[in-house]
């Protein structure tokens, strides 16, 4: 989450209503948005080393649920959004 101080639960809840939420499949522009606002961004191929690292059958209930990974949803310049 980087080097800050982990926020109040009202400072928490208040930034993830505001930009907790997935952005529109596609909208590049959204997400280079949250980027430069300070959203944290992980290197797709570590994303995928991570995901390859958990026990087969959580990676079959999750791609049963939302297909293979990466996906398109928060991801954008070869970096997945958290």
């Amino acid at each position: 989450v980087g080097s800050d101080p982990v926020p109040d639960a009202a400072t928490l809840s208040k930034r993830m209503a505001e930009a907790g939420a997935n952005t529109p499949m596609g909208d590049a522009a959204a997400l280079r948005t949250r980027i430069a606002h300070g959203a944290v961004t992980v290197p797709l191929a570590t994303y995928l080393d991570w995901y390859a690292a958990l026990p087969a059958e959580v990676r079959r209930a999750t791609e049963a649920r939302w297909g293979p990974p990466p996906g398109r949803i928060m991801t954008v310049d070869g970096r997945i959004v958290i």
